[in-house]
């Protein structure tokens, strides 16, 4: 993957930036070049396909797309706190901030700067490239004892343009003691296919008590390539939700690390993988448990179509501390075609006795018998497939509680699955 055009589009137009924001990009750069993209010796990425990225020439998004703002609010909904992302880089001018109540704080990223949750200690090479590459990104903070009214929608668009282009956003959600909220993330293409590399980092610490929900439609064109990596640590008696859609794609891939670093500690992840011709799509689950009597549920399905291929790795690790540990996972896949493929690898690493924990996975096809009594009552076989489709997807699309949210949603997966 060639970023030499995009670093040198970094130095000139990236501003001037402070000696600690140079430093990180600096760290970034030496890190990601010390040690590169990852290969298939890395068991996380030992299923995916990288060739056609590492194939690629991209150069640095420091310039918006334009974009109106009737068109740009067409994705958000009413009754939520709107922040837009145009081509990598937080449009206040777009986004709707009027009215964030005491105690919310919404803020450029460099504004409420915390310590942050990636360590130097992380190899990842996306997550050294969203350093190099720091420029624009988000900060939320809700203080102890809010709970915040509105949801908070954060819309992710990005634009046609002449070279294929690389964004790397940060995201930082710090929530305190006994606060909650609701988040949206969700991903826009305008223009013709537009090609692009987006690594979006996301940051979120929830204090003692915390309660958030997060759910997100990661919706790309065919020719992007979108790598996602998400970082939750929770503290006691905090709860973590979020319902995840991932389709679309050269490759979209989505990252969720959560770490249960204190008694009590709750975590509950769904999702649903839509794979459609010729694309990949990944989804990567990691739930560490860090302390007594701290519980989790995975729970993820795919419906992989003609030529596509999905990957699920879940992971749970119970450490030696972690005694009363719940823990629970289950991946189902679905195929519709016998050209789709699926990688599904749900993973129990338990150091200590004191446990309940549990995993599985299934992957099957529609049945013939259903289809064919569906086809007799008067549907095509599209139609058919749709409807048993939806009821193996809807226990996942069900747990979103925003109806225009779920309604978008729904409408994606409508015209992807089968492609």
């Amino acid at each position: 993957m060639d970023l030499s055009s995009a670093f040198n589009l970094l130095e000139r137009y990236g501003g001037n930036p402070s000696d600690d924001l140079a430093g990180l990009r600096t760290t970034g750069r030496d890190s990601f070049e010390k040690y590169g993209l990852p290969s298939r010796e890395d068991e996380l990425w030992k299923y995916t396909r990288l060739r056609g990225l590492k194939d690629k020439e991209f150069k640095w998004s420091h310039a918006r797309g334009l974009i109106k703002a009737r068109e740009a609010r067409e994705h958000a909904f009413d009754g939520a706190h709107t922040i837009f992302f145009v081509d990598g880089v937080l449009d206040t001018a777009l986004s709707s901030l009027e009215e964030v109540p005491e105690g919310v704080s919404i803020k450029n990223y460099f504004s409420n700067l915390e310590q942050p949750l990636f360590g130097d200690e992380d190899r990842h090479a996306f997550f050294h490239l969203s350093k190099a590459f720091l420029y624009s990104g988000l900060s939320v903070r809700v203080a102890k004892g809010v709970k915040a009214l509105k949801p908070i929608h954060v819309i992710y668009i990005n634009t046609s343009k002449p070279d294929p282009f690389c964004l790397f956003p940060r995201v930082q959600v710090s929530m305190g003691e006994m606060s909650e909220l609701e988040l949206y993330e969700s991903y826009v293409g305008f223009g013709k296919n537009p090609e692009y590399l987006s690594s979006v980092a996301t940051e979120i610490k929830l204090d003692k008590g915390a309660f958030l929900r997060h759910f997100k439609s990661q919706v790309d064109t065919a020719a992007a390539y979108n790598i996602a990596i998400n970082r939750v640590k929770q503290q006691a008696a905090s709860r973590y939700e979020s319902v995840r859609i991932v389709t679309g794609g050269s490759l979209s891939r989505d990252e969720l690390y959560v770490d249960l670093q204190e008694e009590g500690a709750e975590a509950q992840v769904s999702g649903l993988l839509l794979g459609e011709s010729g694309l990949q799509v990944d989804q990567i689950v990691e739930i560490r448990h860090l302390a007594p009597h701290c519980s989790s549920d995975q729970h993820f399905r795919s419906i992989i179509s003609e030529a596509a291929r999905g990957v699920f790795l879940g992971g749970i690790k119970v450490d030696r501390s972690a005694v009363g540990t719940v823990a629970h996972q289950l991946n189902k896949n679905l195929l519709l075609a016998p050209t789709g493929e699926i990688v599904t690898k749900p993973q129990l690493e338990i150091d200590t006795d004191d446990v309940t924990c549990s995993h599985g996975a299934t992957t099957g096809q529609l049945s013939l018998d259903q289809l064919f009594y569906l086809q007799s009552r008067g549907l095509d076989r599209r139609e058919s497939e749709l409807l048993l489709s939806k009821g193996f997807y809807s226990t996942i699309v069900e747990q979103i509680p925003s109806g225009h949210f779920k309604n978008m949603v729904e409408s994606v997966i409508g015209e992807r699955v089968g492609k």
